[in-house]
């Protein structure tokens, strides 16, 4: 069991309501007192947001710091230790997904529309993509900006104080109705930083092509994961984004016949669905990327 001492200002990823029962078998939380004596084997947890003040000083009397950088990509921390996984999209959403109940979706095709792509704020390589896959809109369900997908969750009803229920709205028709989804992740160029973005059409039993950094594909075969070179031409993952990525994804959906999937493609995305949410592979991920690693940093000498 690990003391995980939580600095002012840091709110951790690991105490969602769906996740906090996950983690209470590896972490034991307590939140920071300066009236407290606190033995050397503690953890200290902030955010690079966070006022590093005090876990300078920490560090400095010979504590363990940590920072967490779980949602974003960063450099590792020069000083702390930095807690960071390329499958925390996938540890999150499986959990959230499940405690929203969206494990027990199973789709009812009818196939009317080519394909899915939710987008939503701005970013140069989106303008990019709307631009080159605009022939083919009309046959799309796709959201970008101030275009919301249809019949997703009214503004009036996305109350503050329920995030956790409205910001992954779910609504089955958006996938029942596409053949394949378009997942245009927040990132083109760097690390295979991997967000929901991918990991619904993984979760909601889609095909899928991804508009993201290079390696994307291998990155999701290598955790276990099917992609759909039965379907697409997967060169585009080699190449770079400005080197005609966007071509060959174009070319792609350009080609793609509308019609019930094969067998091969079925095969797929009930296994993926299956591995997404397992609870043991979940667990041996969150050992391998977040677990272990602390211990190790923690019992260094």
């Amino acid at each position: 069991m690990i003391d995980l001492v939580l600095l002012p200002e840091y709110k951790s990823a690991f105490m969602t309501r769906y996740l906090l029962p996950v983690f209470l078998q590896w972490f034991r939380f307590r939140q920071w007192d300066a009236n407290t004596t606190y033995d050397k084997s503690s953890l200290f947890v902030t955010h690079h947001n966070s006022d590093v003040e005090l876990a300078d000083k920490l560090y400095e009397q010979g504590y363990r710091v940590a920072v967490e950088e779980l949602w974003e990509y960063r450099d590792p921390h020069p000083r702390f230790h930095t807690i960071s996984s390329l499958r925390w999209f996938w540890i999150n959403e499986a959990h959230w997904y499940m405690m929203l109940g969206y494990d027990r979706y199973y789709p009812t095709r009818n196939y009317s529309k080519l394909a899915l792509m939710p987008m939503c704020r701005p970013r140069p390589h989106r303008d990019m993509a709307l631009q080159k896959l605009a022939p083919w809109l009309d046959q799309f369900i796709w959201s970008y900006h101030n275009r919301m997908l249809p019949n997703d969750l009214p503004l009036e009803k996305r109350e503050p104080g329920d995030f956790i229920n409205w910001q992954r709205y779910f609504n089955p028709e958006w996938y029942d109705s596409t053949s394949f989804s378009i997942a245009v992740e927040t990132l083109v160029t760097g690390r295979g930083f991997i967000t929901e973005k991918t990991w619904k059409p993984i979760a909601y039993m889609h095909p899928y092509m991804v508009v993201g950094p290079n390696g994307t594909l291998k990155h999701l075969r290598s955790w276990g994961f099917e992609t759909y070179n039965n379907i697409f031409d997967e060169s585009y993952d080699d190449v770079d984004f400005n080197a005609g990525k966007l071509d060959i994804i174009a070319k792609n959906v350009k080609q793609y016949q509308i019609q019930p999937y094969d067998d091969e493609t079925r095969d797929r995305v009930v296994y993926n669905k299956n591995r997404f949410y397992n609870l043991n592979h979940l667990k041996t991920v969150i050992k391998e990327d977040i677990i272990n690693p602390l211990q190790e940093y923690i019992n260094a000498s």
